[in-house]
């Protein structure tokens, strides 16, 4: 598994640029979208499902960035580029 870390933590970094893209459009839309006379994000459950997106999209972000920050110190962080691209690829990052 070692051979394929750079593949594995080259597909969590693409997830994640995606996933912070994916937040900031689902927040303008939610602000420039009106339903009830307010915005989408003027209701409380868009808000909160907002913030456990925001949540998710920043914990992936973080364990990417740890395990890339190991794998161009040289280290051999299967664990971490496993837990990064077990993070941010199917139901686990929304």
């Amino acid at each position: 598994m070692a051979n394929f870390q750079w593949e594995r933590l080259a597909m969590a970094l693409g997830a994640v640029g995606a996933m912070q893209l994916a937040w900031e459009r689902t927040v303008a839309f939610a602000q420039d979208r009106h339903t009830f006379g307010r915005p989408l994000a003027g209701h409380q459950v868009i808000r909160h499902r907002l913030v456990d997106l925001a949540t998710s999209a920043h914990t992936c972000r973080c364990v990417t960035y740890d395990a890339l920050r190991r794998f161009v110190a040289g280290e051999e962080p299967v664990r971490e580029v496993t837990m990064a691209k077990l993070l941010t690829s199917g139901p686990h990052s929304s």
